[in-house]
């Protein structure tokens, strides 16, 4: 704990009897860095098809254990490769209100809809 400690000062002149004691500590952040996220809404699923076509992969000659987790690893390759072709990533934004929940959400769809 001693070498979270930046500065440390007493203070004799206070109105008290007491004096005051200020330490500054040098916490952790609890802020987690912004995941990077993919926007599905604007998402070329044709492009996706393509080029999960473009593979041309025949499972039809699988003999085994082997071939067949070289196949899945492949097709999970092709996956991934297909989504970062065809799904955009989202722009970072602000940190959304750590209140904020589902609840509050239908809530205000409720409200919204009333109001309509």
């Amino acid at each position: 704990m001693t070498q979270l400690v930046l500065t440390l000062a007493i203070d004799h002149d206070t109105t008290s009897d007491h004096s005051s004691l200020t330490a500054t500590l040098s916490l952790p952040s609890n802020a987690a860095p912004q995941k990077a996220q993919r926007c599905w809404r604007k998402a070329d699923w044709k492009s996706f098809a393509s080029h999960i076509q473009a593979t041309r992969m025949d499972l039809s000659i699988l003999q085994g254990t082997e071939d067949t987790l070289r196949a899945i690893t492949n097709i999970t390759q092709h996956i991934h490769e297909a989504t970062n072709h065809a799904v955009p990533m989202k722009d970072p934004r602000r940190l959304e209100a750590p209140w904020w929940n589902q609840n509050l959400t239908l809530t205000k769809r409720a409200v919204k809809r009333a109001e309509r």
